[in-house]
C-alpha cells in the first residue's frame, strides 16, 4: 500500500479566533473531501486511506484544535465553532465549494454540524463510525457519560508500551509503519520516558460535553444533501447494539441515509479497513454525482 508521506502533499496552515490550525492538503480533480479526524485523534488517522482516494479527488486533512500540531486555546469545542475551524482550513487550502465532509468518530458529529450549519458549502456528508448516536437518548447522563467516556490516563505507559497494546488487538492484523506513525501521533513524551495524550484533559471533556448535548437525529432530519454512514460491527458488545438502534432512529428521520455495516472492522475504519472504505466513499459519489463548482469559487467560512 502506497505510503501516505510519500505523496506530494502541501502544508496549509490557518489562524481562526487566535488558534492555529495545521493540516496537509494532496491536489486532485472532482469534488474536494474534507477529512475529519476523531477526538483525540490526529489527520494521521487517514494516512493508510488517503493513498487510496488522492489522485481522483483533491483531499484536505488536518489537526482540529487542541490536537495534533493545531493550536491548544482552551476553548472552542462546540460543534459551531469547530465547523468554522474546518472551513477556515478549507479557505487557507483554496478547496472550491462545495465540499464532501467525510468525518469518523466525533469528526462526523463535527460534519454533521457542518452541513447543517453551512449547507451552502457541503455538497455531501459521510459519517464514518459516528455522527448518529444520541448519548442521552441512550440513557446516559452527563454524570455517566464524564465517568465512561473520560480519556484514559497514558503517563503510565512508554511509547513502546502503547503500540504493543494497540498492537495486541485487531489493528495488529494490519500493521504497519503508517499505522505506528498514526498511534504514536496520538501523544507527546515526558521528560521521564513516559508519554501522555496530545490532546489536553480539560479541552477533551469540553468536546465531550458539547457531544453530549448534541442531536444527531434532529440535525439530519434537516439535511438536504446525500449522507453516507459507514459503520464498525466488531467491536461487539452494548456499543454495537446501541449504535444499531441509532441507525434505526437516523434512517427514521432519514430515509434516504445510507448505511454500510464492516462487521469485520473495529472503530478505527480508517486504519483498519481503509480499502474497503475508499470503495465505498469513492461509490458513494458516483452514485451522486456533484457539480464541478465554477473556477475560484471559493466560500469564506464563518465564525
Amino acid at each position: 500500500m502506497a505510503d501516505c508521506a510519500r505523496l506530494d502533499s502541501t502544508r496549509v496552515h490557518a489562524s481562526r479566533s487566535g488558534v492555529d490550525l495545521a493540516g496537509e492538503v494532496w491536489p486532485g480533480a472532482g469534488a474536494p473531501l474534507l477529512l475529519l479526524h476523531g477526538l483525540a485523534s490526529t489527520r494521521h488517522i487517514w494516512d493508510v486511506a488517503i493513498p487510496l482516494i488522492v489522485g481522483p479527488l483533491p483531499v484536505l486533512a488536518f489537526d482540529q484544535r487542541g490536537h495534533g500540531e493545531s493550536g491548544k486555546p482552551g476553548r472552542g469545542y462546540r460543534f459551531s465553532s469547530l465547523a468554522a475551524d474546518a472551513l477556515a482550513m478549507a479557505d487557507a487550502a483554496r478547496l472550491p465549494r462545495p465540499l464532501v465532509v467525510v468525518g469518523h468518530s466525533w469528526g462526523a458529529n463535527v460534519a454533521l454540524a457542518l452541513g447543517t450549519l453551512h449547507p451552502q458549502q457541503v455538497a455531501a456528508l459521510v459519517l464514518v463510525d459516528g455522527g448518529l448516536t444520541n448519548l442521552q437518548d441512550s440513557g446516559m447522563s452527563w454524570e455517566d457519560a464524564e465517568r465512561r467516556m473520560a480519556p484514559p490516563d497514558l503517563t503510565r505507559f512508554t511509547r513502546e508500551q502503547l503500540v504493543a497494546m494497540v498492537r495486541r488487538g485487531r489493528l495488529g492484523e494490519v500493521w504497519s509503519p503508517a499505522v505506528e506513525a498514526s498511534v504514536n501521533a496520538l501523544v507527546e513524551d515526558l521528560s521521564d520516558g513516559h508519554i501522555r495524550a496530545r490532546f489536553p484533559r480539560a479541552d477533551h471533556m469540553l468536546a465531550l460535553r458539547a457531544l453530549w448535548e448534541q442531536r444527531p437525529a434532529e440535525l439530519l432530519r434537516g439535511v438536504r444533501v446525500p449522507v453516507l454512514a459507514v459503520m464498525a460491527g466488531a467491536d461487539g458488545g452494548s456499543w454495537v447494539d446501541s449504535k444499531r438502534r441509532a441507525v434505526e432512529r437516523a434512517q427514521a428521520v432519514a430515509p434516504s441515509l445510507e448505511v454500510r455495516w464492516f462487521d469485520d472492522a473495529v472503530h478505527d475504519i480508517p486504519l483498519h479497513r481503509p480499502r474497503r472504505l475508499a470503495e465505498e466513499m469513492l461509490g458513494f459519489l458516483r452514485r451522486h454525482p456533484l457539480a464541478p463548482p465554477e473556477a475560484g469559487d471559493t466560500a469564506q467560512g464563518a465564525g
